[in-house]
């Protein structure tokens, strides 16, 4: 995440997580805690098996 979604991510810009800020370690937990929810998508290309897209996603 810290090498793709904080550094591409328009609202991680934004809130200057592409930056180093003591905050990232709380966004990691709670991004963490709602991948884990099961609603939350993840692209990998089959060749490489590399992480190509997140979709990260919560239901209130």
């Amino acid at each position: 995440m810290k090498n793709s979604v904080y550094t591409n991510d328009t609202l991680c810009k934004i809130l200057g997580l592409n930056k180093r800020v003591p905050s990232k370690k709380y966004t990691d937990q709670l991004i963490t805690e709602i991948a884990k929810t099961g609603i939350s998508l993840v692209a990998v290309e089959v060749e490489t098996e590399k992480v190509v897209g997140v979709s990260i996603n919560l239901l209130q």
